[in-house]
């Protein structure tokens, strides 16, 4: 559990075997996020950038021409490793002759789709006027007359008829449909411009029928002659096309799985050709940098050392600039897994960070359960979390881990679907008054221990990054923690004992130098770093830092009575259970059965989403804020990997 050990690699080898390498071992197995080999190696002499192009991207998109016409797709497994080791000389080859026969076919299948399709839109246009007995030819070859079809809105049809005596037109209704009158008006040619102005006024659409069928003959016959031989000669292409879709099938039955093949080796080759854009050239080699996990580098170190093409180089992290940064990949089992994308949603953990998921499942799981205790409605949020996880859900298990821990408080406090008196409660019932104020001093101590957790965590998050300052001297670190569990020691005792656990000397003493370590912790850090103790702006230096330990003394309080919010929803989510069972014992029969699931149905979705709420804003904002950065970055290779 926790953050993947990475290691930068160089990976050096001669120029002209730089396609191979990224063939064998920068598949599968082995991914690997690469760095510009430009920027990293700059003290190396005489290195310039790659400037080839990409062959797989005509390659794709002949295959992609092939695939769409076979009607077969590739699916995620790998591609076989006889044609892993295709050079792409062979695998255009063997393209050439795929892409012969798929090409027939598209041809075919286009011409046959292109007639029916002109075909239906001729029968479209003429069924508007199939049921006029005229010889469609003899309209578009008057001499002294024009002729336009078209439709019209219902309600401007009803106004042609009072223009029609005042102009040389003839108009005959065709058809019509729920918002059309379709119409044909014939005109004599020198009002053509008047006529079509009025119609246009009245908002007439005109329709254009071909005289030519798509084959540029004049169209003969009647409308409804030319629709009924079109409507044959459609017929007849359907079928053609149908015989050539069985041909296309067989074919593909028969090819299309080299197709396949072919276009898993080039779309995996194509995945990783990004390699090269990062790698940098002399005379003589090439160089490709970047961050691998130790484990699969630990793998792919016996086939370098086999391979007398190629070396590999591993630096020491340690020893690297500070601009170079691990990238971070998360690596939790399937317990904690679950609960990544609630750390990762505030920031990715850097790489020299503890990984505070683990942590944050078990704290998230136990607040909520706390908050939420009810075995009958812990259950519910369980029996949920397990369905989400047979869906994969990325929330099942904070569902199902919130849920259980629910189960294991509603037996603490004695509740199941809000009824207090079934089972007898293990540890005490939140809202007896004699109660109240201790489940509320819990609060406040889960949050003084939760604190001090992340505390702890911040200085082994200083050791890890050797910043002694964030060790000794910050607020989150040991001074800081020794200065809040001496007060809250000396507050406990007071309120307990009515005096100090000890002399108030040893008690100022313990407050007031973990005080100064912390104000002055810049100049301590410069010290330690062989700096300037002191900036030169010395009194900006002290209002800043004057503030910074107000705001100090304020969120150590205001943190800490933050975790009363624990039991006060806790008490709350009682409390509303408590109502619906004094409304459902004010009926009876059906109606107090009716009440109670009504009530439990609420207390689940509002109860739930609140406490759900909440437990996330006292991570957020009361524990990340002692520990964590979540500025880490994300490793990202530049294949994803197939296992």
């Amino acid at each position: 559990m926790g953050i993947e050990k990475m290691k930068h690699v160089n990976f050096v080898g001669g120029k002209d075997y730089l396609d191979d390498f990224v063939n064998k071992y920068m598949t599968g197995e082995y991914a690997l996020q690469p760095e510009y080999a430009m920027s990293t190696l700059k003290n190396v002499r005489g290195l310039y950038a790659y400037k080839g192009t990409n062959p797989c991207t005509e390659l794709l998109r002949r295959l992609d021409g092939i695939l769409d016409t076979l009607g077969v797709r590739a699916d995620d497994a790998p591609a076989d490793e006889e044609y892993a080791v295709l050079s792409y000389d062979d695998i255009s080859e063997r393209l050439s002759e795929l892409e012969r026969h798929s090409e027939e076919f598209r041809k075919q299948k286009q011409e046959l789709e292109d007639f029916i399709s002109e075909r239906r839109n001729a029968v479209e246009q003429l069924s508007k006027i199939r049921d006029m007995d005229v010889e469609l030819s003899s309209l578009f070859h008057l001499k002294f007359f024009k002729m336009r079809f078209g439709r019209m809105p219902r309600y401007t049809y009803s106004r042609v008829s009072s223009y029609l005596n005042t102009l040389d037109v003839i108009m005959f209704h065709v058809s019509s449909d729920e918002d059309y009158e379709y119409v044909l008006y014939l005109m004599p040619a020198d009002y053509e411009v008047r006529v079509d102005g009025l119609f246009n006024s009245l908002q007439f659409e005109r329709i254009q029928i071909s005289d030519n069928d798509a084959d540029g003959n004049a169209l003969k016959g009647t409308p409804a002659e030319i629709c009924a031989r079109y409507t044959g000669e459609i017929n007849e292409k359907l079928e053609a096309l149908d015989v050539l879709g069985r041909t296309i099938s067989e074919y593909s039955a028969k090819c299309g799985g080299e197709a396949v093949q072919l276009y898993k080796t080039v779309k995996a080759r194509d995945e990783i050709f990004e390699i090269r854009k990062y790698a940098a050239f002399n005379r003589e080699s090439f160089y490709i940098v970047g961050w691998m996990p130790e484990a699969e580098l630990a793998n792919l170190q016996p086939l370098i050392d086999r391979d007398p093409n190629v070396i590999t180089i591993v630096d020491d992290n340690d020893k690297l600039p500070e601009s170079v940064k691990p990238p971070t990949k998360l690596r939790n089992n399937f317990l904690f897994r679950p609960f990544e994308p609630i750390v990762t949603m505030y920031g990715l953990p850097a790489y020299n960070e503890i990984d505070p998921t683990p942590i944050i499942a078990v704290i998230y799981c136990l607040m909520t359960g706390f908050m939420f205790g009810d075995v009958g409605q812990g259950l519910i949020f369980a029996i949920a979390g397990a369905v989400m996880m047979k869906k994969g859900s990325s929330l099942a298990g904070v569902f199902l881990g919130g849920g259980i821990c629910a189960m294991i408080f509603g037996f603490m406090y004695g509740s199941i679907f809000s009824l207090e008196d079934v089972i007898k409660p293990v540890f005490m019932n939140p809202m007896e008054s004699a109660n109240i104020n201790t489940m509320l001093i819990i609060g406040i101590a889960i949050g003084v221990v939760l604190l001090v957790t992340g505390m702890v965590i911040n200085v082994i998050n200083g050791i890890k990054s050797h910043d002694k300052g964030k060790i000794f001297f910050d607020r989150n670190g040991i001074a800081g923690m020794v200065f809040y569990l001496v007060i809250i020691g000396s507050a406990v005792g007071f309120l307990l004992n009515g005096k100090l656990w000890t002399s108030a000397g040893i008690v100022a003493v313990l407050i007031i130098v973990p005080f100064l370590l912390i104000f002055f912790k810049k100049p301590l850090e410069n010290i330690l770093n062989k700096r300037k103790a002191m900036p030169e702006e010395k009194g900006g230096f002290f209002v800043e830092t004057i503030f910074e330990m107000v705001d100090m003394l304020l969120s150590f309080a205001s943190n800490t009575i933050s975790f009363v919010r624990l039991s006060a929803f806790a008490i709350n989510h009682v409390g509303l259970s408590m109502a619906f069972l004094i409304l459902s014992d004010m009926t009876g029969g059906v109606g107090k059965v009716i009440i109670m699931i009504v009530g439990n149905v609420l207390i689940i979705g509002l109860e739930g989403l609140i406490v759900g709420i909440q437990g996330l804003r006292l991570v957020y904002y009361e524990l990340f804020s002692r520990f964590y950065s979540g500025d880490g970055i994300p490793y990202t290779p530049v294949i994803s990997k197939t296992h």
